[in-house]
């Protein structure tokens, strides 16, 4: 139950953040000339958090999970998607009756990977 609330969470998170953005966007095309829009990809695995910094501290994360989640939000755009995501984060947790469509997109060769890797797209179900 609880990988499928955390599934139910970051979804849920990126479509409120794209509801708010939409309702702002003549206050953001009045004040910057530009509608603001995002795209987010997902994956899940192992990050090493380390803290930097001597005088001035901060908190910095690496891994090989970070540069493959960058490379499955890079491919947004050939894919004409605004949010996807590994099949593996998919299948982790599972797609019980959620307010979401998923759809394969099927093997794509992220830059700096031997193997292609599955991805989705979700999208709202009424889209």
């Amino acid at each position: 139950m609880r990988r499928l609330l955390n599934l139910k969470n970051y979804i849920q998170c990126f479509f409120d953040i794209e509801k708010l953005l939409l309702k702002e966007q003549d206050k953001y095309l009045r004040v910057f000339g530009a509608k603001p829009q995002f795209k987010a990809g997902a994956h899940y695995g192992t990050v090493i958090a380390g803290e930097i910094g001597v005088i001035k501290r901060d908190i910095t994360y690496s891994g090989d999970i970070l540069n493959t989640t960058a490379r499955i939000q890079g491919m947004c755009n050939e894919l004409q998607s605004n949010f996807l995501i590994s099949k593996e984060l998919y299948q982790l947790n599972g797609t019980p009756d959620l307010p979401w469509s998923f759809k394969k997109i099927g093997g794509i060769l992220l830059k700096g990977k031997k193997e292609a890797m599955e991805l989705m797209s979700i999208s709202l179900n009424n889209r």
